[in-house]
């Protein structure tokens, strides 16, 4: 019989994955939403909304957690330095949102699900880079079954005069999976000089300013949007980048991080059902076919960075 402590320990592993297979669906199925939303209104107007949300959230959170544990005096220089970085990574936090939802625009959820997914891909790469190394032939091999399956799956069946078409909404995904691996690169390094959620709110409100210096239109423009592009705004800002993380936090100590990788591969997955379920996608044999070897790629690649883990968290795209 198993002592109180050892069931515990179980139930609470048991629960944690549980719970990131709920993340994972949520990211995934979050695309369809952010897509219908950014089909009325510009993105920058959208992420503004979205990130003003989720500072409803995190501010409060980061105050709170002030109060109950009262910071230690530190040198005005390195004070500087966790500015410094957590102003870098924003810019980098805002060009990953700005090209996802962008992307979105042009391309299906599903495959904005998969070429985001390739995020696993580009972070070894950009390890190596920064490690002054050569990508080992194995790493190669991964990026180019990744661009292969990328390839098939912009097949254009549609079209006799092309042999696929790879769009302006594949291209913006494809650089933004670039940027949130090296996003994650940089929350390796930043999550050892600032406390998690202080980093988290100061890219996030980073984040927020720069989409308010592209807006379009006039800052009331936003009071007046649909009830409905302010409940998905709320979805993907107060609930996933801000309620959806603190529980991550705790679900991701729960359980190892490959454990943790392996089931956030699932989020292409839930990408292409709720396109298909809400947005009526249709996935056609070649895009099967692609998805299937991009997600072979990713798979390969997460095992391979198990090996040489960098950061398995990551604010929710």
């Amino acid at each position: 019989m198993l002592k109180p402590r050892v069931m515990g320990i179980a139930w609470r592993r048991n629960v944690a994955v549980f719970v990131l297979i709920w993340i994972a669906a949520t990211w995934g199925l979050m695309f369809a939403p952010i897509k219908i939303a950014v089909g009325e209104i510009p993105v920058a107007g959208f992420l503004l909304l979205r990130l003003a949300y989720a500072l409803c959230f995190l501010i409060p959170l980061v105050l709170w957690q002030r109060c109950k544990r009262p910071s230690s005096p530190i040198s005005s220089n390195n004070d500087l330095t966790k500015w410094l970085y957590g102003i870098g990574a924003g810019v980098v936090l805002f060009l990953i949102y700005y090209l996802q939802t962008a992307g979105l625009v042009e391309t299906t959820s599903g495959t904005a699900g998969f070429i985001t997914g390739l995020t696993v891909v580009f972070i070894p790469l950009i390890t190596s880079v920064l490690e002054r190394k050569w990508p080992s032939p194995i790493l190669c091999a991964i990026a180019l079954l990744a661009t292969i399956g990328l390839v098939i799956a912009s097949v254009d069946s549609q079209k006799d005069t092309e042999l696929f078409r790879i769009g302006k909404g594949e291209v913006l995904l494809f650089v933004g999976a670039f940027f949130n691996a090296l996003h994650i690169v940089i929350m390796a390094e930043g999550v050892r000089r600032i406390k998690g959620p202080s980093f988290i709110t100061i890219q996030v409100f980073i984040c927020a300013m720069l989409a308010y210096f592209i807006l379009p239109t006039d800052l009331t423009s936003i009071l007046l949007y649909s009830p409905t592009i302010h409940a998905i705004a709320f979805f993907c800002g107060f609930y996933v980048i801000g309620l959806l993380l603190v529980i991550q936090t705790w679900a991701q100590r729960q359980v190892t991080p490959f454990v943790v990788g392996m089931l956030f591969n699932l989020e292409p997955l839930f990408a292409v059902a709720g396109g298909a379920l809400i947005l009526g996608e249709v996935t056609s044999r070649h895009q099967v076919l692609g998805f299937s070897i991009m997600l072979a790629a990713i798979m390969w690649a997460h095992f391979l960075g198990s090996e040489h883990p960098v950061s398995e968290k990551k604010i929710p795209a």
